[in-house]
């Protein structure tokens, strides 16, 4: 089990959601590990990090595994549609993720169409 610093993801009330936003974290791999190893989060708030390509590549490594993520927030995060084309795939095996907002990011209609 990973052991998370507070200090870099305090919990939210309730204590089932993470907020991280605005903090320009780019492709950091606590994000990931984050999503691995919380078996309790159902709501990830992390909009505008500029994660990229690279880190919706480790989210998408961390949706396969996390079962309990309901709804993740990941908008304006500079993913574009090549990018979207791995959490597309993770969503086909995580069943429990009901709502992943991607809004504001580089996604044409013909990279999501392809993702």
């Amino acid at each position: 089990m990973v052991t998370f610093n507070p200090n870099i993801f305090p919990r939210q009330r309730p204590t089932n959601q993470y907020n991280v936003y605005h903090w320009s974290l780019h492709s950091s791999p606590e994000i990931a590990d984050v999503l691995k190893g919380d078996t309790t989060l159902q709501t990830f708030n992390l909009y505008d990090n500029n994660i990229s390509d690279n880190g919706a590549k480790g989210l998408a490594d961390a949706l396969k595994i996390n079962s309990t993520l309901q709804t993740m927030y990941s908008y304006d995060n500079d993913i574009s549609g090549n990018g979207a084309k791995r959490p597309a795939e993770a969503l086909k095996i995580n069943t429990m993720l009901h709502s992943l907002d991607v809004c504001w990011n580089q996604i044409s209609y013909n990279g999501a169409k392809e993702s």
